[in-house]
């Protein structure tokens, strides 16, 4: 490291006569005047190569202003203030004229020289200022720059204002300077040099560490009385008690050897029973094998079954008959409709139609997932396969499930066509006094685990609130819970909306989904008011209702815009460009989820969590999809992914 460049800084330098300074010891000289006139003099005066001249006049505590500066007859003496008994001293001293100046403070200048500590030296030869430029850099802590400080100062008050010498040094002296020479060659007005002592700073600060440390150890001292005087009241305590803590431990002793005798038995008995449900378990496992045998041949004898309801008329009265019908000719006419875009909501008003009886609307609903197979729109195909099973009447024997089994088989979705065949069994069965219920919650529990495989994002939610009802809901505060994106069709895996509504409802949780499809709004209305959930349900684009949201929000569900896999179909298509202006867009996508996420940091409590769907990392790691902007700045303010699987992420803001 080089050596460190010494500076030195001639505040009020005048013609320089005073003090006698040894320009040669300083790599960089600069000196300051108000008076413009001096430099010439002055350039002639010193010879340094690196000399700067500064036309300005410093002040104190005061920000760059124009001042009056006042020449008197004796030049040397010019200042910003009114001399006092500087004319008693110099009977003959006149002022000669005022001229307007430049004035900025000590602090505002030296800070742009950005000084290294005690790197420098300053001459204040400005009597009437010296002592408020010392306060302004002891108060900016550029007093740290010099080691050394040369002061033109006085006992008597020269100027108006002016602070005698011994306040000065006592000023200096706080800051670890002593005084070291005087210059008396103008008795009146001598020179004072102060020299930063290294030493006495040293000791100043061992001295501010031993008071610290006294206290501590004085702190220390009160905590050992007191410790010793909880010691003792402990030992007199345990002294006191000794003869009943022994008395309790061999009663305690009796007792566990007791207990433990009592749990050897229960053990026994535990095993017992273990292996009894083991051997009950396999028994089981061997009939449901045939039942799911005989399950395969009823699939198969499905397939030759008639695929239109009408072809299975024999079943039903002519009135059941009529309305079934009634229902595939609705269905039919509302696909031959020229206004397709409109083909949802004319679904909607059919299905909540109150004058058309209930085995009309499920006729409908496989005729319409008939003909959106035939359109190649297979989540809609399924979605209204599973819209059937609300209108299938608690009376049904089996019939209306075979039916929903047999197109499920059509569209190839063998899982659902066996759900249905078994629901179908189990009230075939129950109708000839067999246990229905009894294999239709077999079959359940085996389907539950690949069922759950299934699910998307709302899964880690729920799941995650389940397991946290007790901390969760300790508080008295209501708790709400809001869904961006409300289900649209109802499939396997998904149907979010009514999962999440009976969730809240169940924990006393304020439910709000969020759609920009009003079709989806009204949908989730009907099912919620069907249900009787408390839910609400609001049309309106996502990122508009979190940015306009007032309150706090403790749980959100991110299951909006889609990302762009290529198999949306036209109708999804059609819905975007109706409502949002475009069709599905992959950039729109990640923006949309983003602005989610932003609104979310001034709403979203402490310790919320956030659960965004259809997200994932690729193979470098990087997210993807839906969460491609929104997780990574969520990360990056704190947030913290707490479940992460079924291409979905839940975080909790920390």
């Amino acid at each position: 490291m080089g050596k460190c460049k010494r500076t030195l800084i001639w505040l009020g330098v005048g013609c320089g006569a005073q003090p006698q300074i040894d320009l040669s010891n300083y790599d960089n000289v600069i000196l300051v005047d108000a008076r413009n006139d001096c430099f010439e003099h002055l350039a002639n005066h010193f010879s340094h190569e690196n000399i700067a001249f500064n036309s300005v006049a410093i002040g104190e505590h005061t920000e760059k202003s124009q001042q009056l500066f006042t020449i008197y007859s004796i030049e040397e003496f010019s200042s910003l203030s009114t001399a006092k008994e500087l004319c008693s001293l110099f009977p003959g001293l006149k002022e000669q004229k005022c001229i307007s100046v430049d004035v900025v403070s000590a602090t505002s200048f030296i800070n742009k020289l950005k000084l290294p500590k005690a790197s420098s030296d300053l001459i204040l030869d400005i009597p009437d200022k010296a002592f408020g430029v010392i306060e302004d850099l002891i108060e900016s802590g550029h007093i740290k720059a010099f080691q050394t400080i040369i002061v033109l100062g006085s006992e008597f008050e020269l100027y108006e204002g002016m602070a005698p010498i011994a306040l000065i040094r006592e000023l200096l002296e706080q800051q670890f300077f002593e005084l070291v020479s005087v210059d008396n060659s103008d008795p009146d007005i001598p020179y004072f040099t102060f020299s930063f002592s290294a030493k006495r700073y040293e000791i100043n600060q061992l001295q501010s560490k031993l008071e610290q440390t006294n206290a501590e150890l004085d702190s220390m001292r009160e905590q050992l009385r007191e410790a010793t005087k909880e010691i003792q009241l402990n030992k007199q305590y345990f002294e006191k008690n000794e003869l009943i803590l022994r008395d309790k431990y061999e009663s305690d002793k009796a007792l566990l050897i007791s207990e433990k005798s009592v749990l050897e038995r229960n053990l026994e008995v535990l095993n017992e029973r273990l292996n009894f449900c083991s051997e009950l378990n396999q028994k089981l496992e061997k009939e449901l094998t045939i039942q799911v045998k005989e399950s395969g041949k009823l699939l198969d004898l499905l397939k030759k079954t008639p695929l239109d309801l009408k072809d299975a008329q024999l079943f039903f009265t002519d009135l059941q008959k009529s309305q079934i019908e009634n229902g595939v000719k609705l269905a039919t006419k509302c696909f031959k409709a020229k206004d397709q875009l409109a083909l949802l909501e004319k679904i909607s008003s059919i299905l909540t139609d109150k004058n058309t009886s209930q085995l009309s609307k499920f006729a409908f609903c496989c005729k319409a997932s008939q003909l959106f197979s035939k359109r190649n729109d297979e989540l809609m195909a399924v979605h209204f396969i599973n819209t059937a099973t609300r209108y299938v009447d608690s009376g049904d024997n089996g019939q209306l499930n075979f039916e929903l089994a047999q197109r499920s088989i059509l569209l190839k979705k063998w899982d659902l066509a066996v759900d249905f065949s078994v629901v179908a069994m189990s009230k075939f069965l129950s109708n000839r006094e067999y246990d229905g219920e009894h294999y239709l919650h077999a079959f359940t529990e085996i389907r539950r685990a690949s069922k759950k495989r299934q699910q998307h994002g709302h899964d880690l939610l729920i799941e995650y609130i389940n397991s946290n009802k007790s901390g969760t809901f300790q508080q008295k505060k209501q708790k709400t819970f809001v869904e961006i994106g409300t289900t649209r069709e109802d499939i396997p895996g998904q149907g979010s909306t009514i999962q999440l509504a009976t969730l809240c409802h169940e924990l006393g949780i304020q439910f709000i989904t969020v759609d920009m499809d009003p079709n989806n709004t009204q949908l989730a209305t009907i099912t919620m008011t069907s249900e009787s959930l408390s839910g609400k349900a609001i049309n309106q684009k996502g990122e508009d209702f979190l940015a306009e949201y007032d309150g706090q929000l403790d749980f959100v569900f991110l299951d909006a815009y889609d990302f762009d896999h290529g198999n949306h179909s036209e109708l999804r298509q059609a819905r975007y460009k109706k409502y949002l202006g475009h069709r599905i867009d992959e950039k729109e996508c990640h923006v949309m989820h983003l602005k989610c996420a932003e609104s979310l940091i001034g709403i979203l409590s402490q310790n919320g969590v956030v659960c965004i769907d259809d997200t994932w990392r690729d193979e470098d790691g990087n997210w993807t999809a839906k969460g491609t902007l929104a997780v990574p700045f969520l990360l990056e303010r704190g947030f913290e992914i707490i479940d992460e699987r079924n291409r979905a992420v839940l975080l909790k803001r920390l």
